[in-house]
């Protein structure tokens, strides 16, 4: 069985380790995250996104879709370029002030910030990357014959989450199978929140 897609709300790299842990070369990081970033740090140095780096494809059969952002990319307050970085120690970097190619703008020279979305009930989801990332998202919920959620609390406070799932089933003709693996599976409170979610199909 091989997923054809990721859709988390976590800003950290638990998938991408556990796949890198499985094969090396599996997951690029960069190429399956559903969007296109400007720039991207393999380690070596920092590439434009408008070629890939020498021997390295930009076709991935799985994609990650980050609801709210990864601790792995970056970008430019001033002229807004997106960076994805190839690193699993990230954290490191910044705290390092001698890894400047993981903090500074490879066009003007300003610190680079970490780019992710809040939790909560108010958020903005339409700055790139994310408008990308949930149209995405939409698109693989709305299309699978098969979904298995993981750990999804489903509470209130996840609206947009809630209405993106809630909308893109309401959308699928295909789906055959909905599969719930959660801790609190048994618990009536968590049993209201989903059928709320899964009325619709």
């Amino acid at each position: 069985y091989r997923p054809r897609s990721f859709i988390t709300p976590n800003w950290d790299l638990v998938i991408e380790i556990s796949l890198r842990a499985i094969n090396p070369n599996y997951f690029p990081f960069c190429y399956g995250y559903g969007f296109t970033p400007d720039y991207f740090d393999g380690g070596g140095g920092v590439y434009r996104w408008d070629v890939p780096p020498a021997g390295e494809s930009w076709q991935f059969p799985i994609s990650l879709l980050k609801l709210h952002g990864s601790l792995n990319w970056t970008a430019c307050p001033q002229c807004k370029r997106i960076y994805i970085h190839n690193k699993l120690n990230l954290h490191k970097a910044w705290a390092d002030p001698q890894q400047f190619v993981y903090r500074i703008c490879a066009i003007d020279g300003a610190p680079l910030r970490l780019n992710f979305l809040p939790f909560g009930w108010a958020k903005d989801v339409s700055p790139m990357p994310y408008t990308a990332i949930w149209r995405k998202a939409y698109d693989e919920l709305s299309t699978s014959e098969e979904i298995i959620v993981i750990g999804l609390s489903f509470r209130e406070s996840d609206f947009a989450i809630r209405d993106l799932i809630f909308r893109a089933l309401s959308a699928n003709s295909c789906l055959r199978s909905v599969k719930v693996v959660d801790r609190n599976a048994n618990e009536p409170d968590f049993q209201n929140r989903i059928t709320s979610i899964f009325r619709s199909i």
